[in-house]
């Protein structure tokens, strides 16, 4: 009886001593899972400045490409019309106002876009 005894105190022990173990295992899991969102915050907290200053050029980018080709389909429908095309010369207006337009959206969508896109990238 005394061996029995001593053999369900041990088995107690042993499920007190898994439970423990188990409970540990998932406190340790947790705190790794914790301690990743923090890098990975403390990691785009770095990377948001360059992410927005690259949007930002890109925004720059795009919108210097949009005017310098109004400027030169501006150009063309200029030379067009001094050349001997004079239907060319509705173009001499439309162009520039249509192309002003568009460089003026690029430019106020790539200024509205470029944080949320910045920190998108930087927090993802």
């Amino acid at each position: 009886m005394k061996k029995y005894n001593n053999l369900c105190g041990f088995m107690v022990l042993m499920v007190v001593v898994s439970i423990f173990c188990v409970n540990g295992a998932y406190a340790q899991q947790e705190q790794v899972q914790q301690e990743n969102k923090a890098v990975k915050f403390l990691k785009g907290l770095v990377v948001w400045p360059f992410n927005i200053a690259k949007e930002a050029v890109n925004t720059v980018t795009r919108t210097a490409n949009q005017g310098l080709t109004t400027v030169a389909d501006t150009g063309t429908s200029v030379v067009e019309t001094v050349t001997g095309k004079p239907e060319k010369i509705k173009d001499v207006v439309v162009v520039p106002v249509k192309g002003s337009v568009e460089t003026g959206y690029t430019a106020v969508e790539g200024t509205i876009k470029t944080p949320i896109k910045g920190t998108q990238e930087a927090f993802e």
